[in-house]
């Protein structure tokens, strides 16, 4: 049995199946969760090597944490080989209340823990995320369009978002590889 890990369900809390073993983390104790624990308090309530498969979904901009530190523990807690699906927002995207951060697609990969060329996710000199997949998603439904702003995200950006109307998210699929020693710095 896959077991999975839902951060910041919100409103989406994820039903275990005879597949998937889900636990819901919100903060939010009007919510329904599994567990109730804040997101910016490191290190998470979790063994090394739990999860198979963490689910993030438009919770990193609501985050007032060091990404660095953020990064690591996900790959604590993320097995070897495990995926971690990350939607954020676009800048551009309708603003929610609440939202620490911002991003366009080449801050968010400008971030000092991916590499801008591979889209690749690491902290300092050590690889422990590889793209396995990126996207962008625009506010028409047009499959052209959608095709070639994930042609060259960077470029589309610059044209679409600032000339046309926007994005509305960037979507990244990332599979844990561990190599190397995780930091040895302390979160602060």
């Amino acid at each position: 049995m896959k077991k999975c890990l839902n951060l910041g369900c919100g409103n989406d809390y994820r039903k275990s199946t005879k597949e998937e073993k889900w636990v819901n983390v919100e903060i939010d104790t009007t919510r329904k969760a599994d567990l109730y624990h804040n997101l910016n308090i490191l290190p998470y309530p979790f063994k090394d090597d739990e999860f198979d498969f963490i689910y993030f979904n438009h919770v990193i901009e609501h985050l007032n944490t060091n990404f660095f530190f953020l990064f690591n523990e996900l790959s604590r807690i993320l097995k070897k080989g495990g995926i971690l699906k990350l939607n954020v927002p676009h800048f551009s995207a309708v603003k929610e209340s609440g939202h620490v951060s911002e991003f366009s697609y080449r801050e968010f990969v400008s971030l000092p823990m991916f590499d801008v060329i591979s889209g690749t996710l690491h902290n300092t000199c050590e690889n422990y995320f590889r793209n396995r997949k990126r996207s962008l998603s625009v506010r028409t439904f047009n499959k052209i369009v959608e095709y070639f702003s994930n042609k060259n995200p960077i470029k589309f950006e610059r044209l679409w978002c600032y000339w046309v109307c926007g994005m509305i998210e960037m979507r990244f699929v990332l599979k844990n590889t561990k190599t190397g020693e995780l930091s040895k710095l302390e979160p602060y």
